[in-house]
C-alpha cells in the first residue's frame, strides 16, 4: 500500500510539472511570435506618399521607355541587361531594315527583365560596372550605338575594347616618326600658302599645294591638310585637274580612320580652324562627287548604267502612284502587318490587273511606298496607308488594267534593275562577311 500510494504521487508530480513546462513553452512562443513582429514590422507608409512614389517611378520608366518590371533595379543593372539583349537579339539586316532589329532587341530587354530564374542567376555580374555601363546609356545600348562605334555587340565588353584595339593598330600600322626636317618643310610650305591667299606673295603651283597636302595628311595633320584641300579647291574650282583630284583624295582618304590623325597638332598657323572633322568631311564628298562626275563623262558604259537607273527609279515611282489607289481598296493588302505577305499581296494585286510582277519588283515597289509615307512602319509591323493625293486618286479610280497598261512595256527593265540591287547587295554582304573573318584572324595571330 506504500509503495501504491508513492507511485501515484510521483505520478501527480510529475503530471503537474510537465503541465508547468508546457505552459512556459507556450507563453514563450506567444512572446516570440508576438515580440518580433512588433519589432521588426515595417512602419506603415502613408497612402498618399508611396502612392506618389509609385506614379513618380512609372512616370520615369514611360519616359525612359522601360517596362514596368525595370521599376526598382540599379541604372548599371539595367545597362549591362541591355548589353546581353543587344547580344542574342541582334542580327543581319539591311540599313531599311533595323527598325525590325532594334524592336526585337527591345523584346529580348523585356523577356530578361521578365526571367526571374536568368536574373538570379546572373545578379553579381549585372551589377557590376564595365567600359560600356560608364559610356552608354540604356537606349543607346539597345540602339546598338556601342555597334556603330565600331565594338563587337557579340562578346563581352572587355573583349570588345581589346578587339577594337588590335583592329585599329592593324589597320593603322607602326606609326613612323616624322623627321623634324620634314615639319620644318611643311610649316615653311604653308606659311607660303597662307600669304599668298591673302595676296601677300606669289600664288602657289598646284603641284606644290598638293605635295603639301599628301605631306601633311602622311604627318596625321588633318587642319593642314583639310586646308590645303580647301585652297585647292579655290583655285581652281572644278577645273581642278585629274591627276591632282586624284593624288588629293588618295592622301585624304585615309584620314577617315580617326587614329590616322594626330590629337595634337603641331603645324600651327592661320589655317587652324575649329571643325576640322566636320569640313573633312565635306571636303572628301565633294571631292567624291566630282571623281564620280568625270568618271561618267569618261565612261560611256557607267553613264548608261546611272541613266538606266535614274529611268528604272522614275519609271516605279510613276507605277506606285498608279497601283496606290488599288492597293488601299485591296482587303488583302489592308490586313497585312508585315513585309513579306504585303509583297505578296502586291503581286496578286498586279497579277489581277494582267500585270504579271516578279517578287524583287514587288519588293522595290514596298520600298518606294515606304519612302513615300504611304507605308506605315513600326518595328516589323507595317501599314498600307494614304496620303492626299492617294486618296484622291481612290476616290475615282477606273479599271486597274488600263492605269497599268502603260507600266506593262517597262516591266523588263524593273525586273533587271531589281536583280541587280540584289546581286550588289549579297556581294556587300559577302564583303562584309569576308572582312570579319580576315581581322578575326589577324587579332587572333
Amino acid at each position: 500500500g506504500r509503495r501504491a500510494g508513492g507511485l501515484a504521487a510521483s505520478s501527480g508530480l510529475f503530471r503537474s510539472r510537465r503541465l508547468r513546462i508546457l505552459r512556459r513553452c507556450k507563453g514563450m512562443a506567444r512572446s516570440s511570435a508576438d515580440g518580433p513582429a512588433s519589432v521588426l514590422a515595417p512602419a506603415p507608409e502613408a497612402p498618399s506618399a508611396s502612392g506618389g512614389t509609385a506614379a513618380k517611378d512609372e512616370s520615369k520608366l514611360a519616359a525612359a521607355g522601360l517596362p514596368e518590371s525595370a521599376q526598382g533595379l540599379p541604372e548599371t543593372t539595367l545597362r549591362n541587361i541591355a548589353l546581353e539583349a543587344a547580344r542574342v537579339g541582334n542580327y543581319y539586316a539591311e540599313p531599311e531594315a533595323q527598325a525590325e532589329v532594334l524592336s526585337y532587341i527591345r523584346e529580348q530587354f523585356e523577356r530578361l527583365l521578365n526571367d526571374a530564374r536568368w536574373m538570379k542567376k546572373y545578379t553579381a555580374k549585372n551589377n557590376e560596372p564595365n567600359a560600356f555601363t560608364e559610356r552608354y546609356t540604356v537606349a543607346e545600348i539597345l540602339a546598338k550605338k556601342h555597334e556603330a562605334d565600331g565594338y563587337d555587340v557579340f562578346v563581352q565588353p572587355h573583349e570588345a575594347l581589346a578587339k577594337k584595339q588590335a583592329e585599329e593598330a592593324a589597320a593603322a600600322g607602326p606609326r613612323r616618326e616624322v623627321d623634324p626636317a620634314v615639319y620644318g618643310e611643311l610649316q615653311d610650305g604653308l606659311i607660303e600658302a597662307a600669304a599668298a591667299a591673302a595676296g601677300e606673295a606669289d600664288p602657289v603651283g598646284t603641284d606644290e599645294l598638293v605635295e603639301l597636302l599628301e605631306g601633311c595628311a602622311k604627318a596625321g595633320e588633318l587642319t593642314a591638310a583639310v586646308y590645303c584641300g580647301e585652297r585647292l579647291e579655290a583655285v581652281h574650282g572644278e577645273s581642278l585637274p585629274d591627276d591632282a583630284l586624284e593624288r588629293a583624295f588618295a592622301a585624304l582618304k585615309p584620314l577617315l580612320r580617326p587614329s590616322a590623325a594626330v590629337s595634337q597638332p603641331r603645324l600651327t598657323g592661320p589655317w587652324e580652324e575649329t571643325g576640322a572633322r566636320r569640313r573633312f568631311g565635306k571636303l572628301l564628298d565633294r571631292l567624291g562627287q566630282l571623281r564620280k562626275a568625270r568618271t561618267l563623262a569618261r565612261d560611256g558604259d557607267a553613264a548608261d548604267k546611272a541613266e538606266r537607273s535614274k529611268r528604272g527609279e522614275a519609271v516605279l515611282g510613276d507605277l506606285c502612284a498608279k497601283l496606290l489607289p488599288f492597293l488601299l481598296k485591296d482587303a488583302g493588302c489592308a490586313a497585312c502587318k508585315r513585309r513579306g505577305p504585303m509583297v505578296a499581296e502586291i503581286s496578286r494585286v498586279c497579277r489581277v490587273s494582267g500585270l504579271d510582277l516578279s517578287t524583287p519588283v514587288a519588293w522595290d515597289i514596298l520600298r518606294i511606298l515606304e519612302q513615300r509615307g504611304n507605308v506605315a512602319v513600326s518595328g516589323r509591323d507595317v501599314r498600307l496607308q494614304a496620303d492626299e493625293s492617294g486618296t484622291a486618286a481612290a476616290a475615282d479610280t477606273g479599271s486597274a488594267a488600263q492605269a497599268l497598261a502603260d507600266s506593262a512595256r517597262e516591266l523588263q527593265l524593273l525586273d533587271e534593275l531589281a536583280r541587280e540591287r540584289l546581286e550588289r547587295r549579297a556581294q556587300r554582304r559577302k564583303a562584309r562577311e569576308r572582312s570579319k573573318v580576315s581581322k578575326k584572324s589577324r587579332t587572333a595571330g
